[in-house]
């Protein structure tokens, strides 16, 4: 039988589980040479053109970060990892790494999983993932990431960053990952598993180079107890200022659009999020008017969390009374 996971991988499980729960500053492990080397070659060749259409971001804009979540029509090595997971090689090793029982894989429709692409330029900032699939009901558990990057040097940036808290500046701490070939990091999702990565910066005579890899999410029913936190989508935290921003250092033209990149991303994350909650609050005024025998105050004067708390409430009343599925 030929396996995806590479013999090395399997054979030193034991060593890797001791490595993931020691992990710090949240449970995670870093695998070299995961896959089948020539798998892992033939993944490299097989990997998809960068396509605008599907370099959407948030915010529907044009981006520098291609997403292809549809893995087993790319070519036969991707196939082959697609059987690999729907078979139940792959979760019963991250279950003999990690202890987590009764992992599920995302599926084709992963929520932003799949092959990812980012060019110069690219970063992505410290987040928390979503915690929790509405769709399926749920829990997010872990992340496999797998690079895909022959060649990749250090200096290009572009390190996978593993926080303590960076709300926490003055005691956050992370560790960093080169995007190397075959490499493997393997981290738990939860309200502690802070994660990105800062500026790539290729080299003008590597122009065709970009960070390339395969991000995996995985799933249980249900999750230990002191674990469980509200559900959330995504929740960043942007970059801080740069290191040579001091008082009295000369403002280059580097440091000048580091700066104005800062200041647009908190912008547009602040309208992104106020136009949320208009739409929340127009959410729950419709469905409290459908079930609650009172009048509730006016809706402006709900915060954006309380008011996520009640169009939860309201939905499982809903349910309850087969108003919705």
């Amino acid at each position: 039988m030929s396996h995806v996971i590479s013999e090395y991988s399997r054979d030193n499980a034991d060593m890797f589980r001791l490595q993931f729960e020691q992990g710090d500053p949240f449970k995670h492990v870093c695998v070299d040479g995961f896959l089948d080397a020539a798998l892992a070659t033939r993944l490299v060749e097989e990997f998809p053109s960068f396509a605008k259409s599907r370099a959407v971001n948030e915010f529907g804009e044009d981006g520098n970060k291609d997403v292809n979540s549809d893995i087993q029509s790319i070519g036969p090595a991707y196939k082959a990892i697609h059987a690999a997971l729907e078979s139940g090689e792959i979760t019963k090793w991250l279950t003999s790494i990690t202890g987590i029982e009764g992992l599920v894989w995302g599926g084709d429709n992963m929520y932003g999983g799949g092959t990812h692409e980012n060019l110069h330029n690219a970063e992505l900032d410290i987040h928390l993932d979503f915690n929790y699939d509405d769709r399926n009901q749920y829990h997010r558990r872990l992340n496999l990431l797998v690079y895909l990057n022959p060649g990749w040097q250090e200096e290009w940036g572009g390190s996978l960053e593993l926080h303590k808290d960076p709300r926490e500046p003055e005691t956050n701490y992370f560790k960093a990952f080169s995007p190397i070939f075959n490499r493997a990091i393997i981290h738990e999702t939860s309200h502690k598993s802070w994660h990105g990565f800062q500026r790539i910066n290729i080299p003008k005579d590597k122009g065709d180079e970009s960070r390339k890899s395969l991000a995996l999410y995985f799933y249980t029913k249900d999750r230990p107890q002191d674990e469980i936190r509200g559900n959330h989508t995504t929740h960043y935290v942007h970059f801080p200022l740069p290191d040579d921003f001091q008082i009295g250092a000369t403002v280059t033209e580097d440091m000048y659009h580091k700066i104005h990149n800062l200041i647009l991303k908190r912008d547009l994350f602040l309208k992104f999020y106020q136009n949320k909650e208009v739409e929340q609050a127009a959410v729950i005024k419709h469905l409290s008017s459908r079930v609650l025998p009172f009048n509730l105050p006016p809706v402006r004067t709900y915060t954006l969390r309380f008011l996520s708390r009640v169009k939860q409430a309201l939905l499982k009343i809903l349910r309850a009374f087969k108003l919705i599925r």
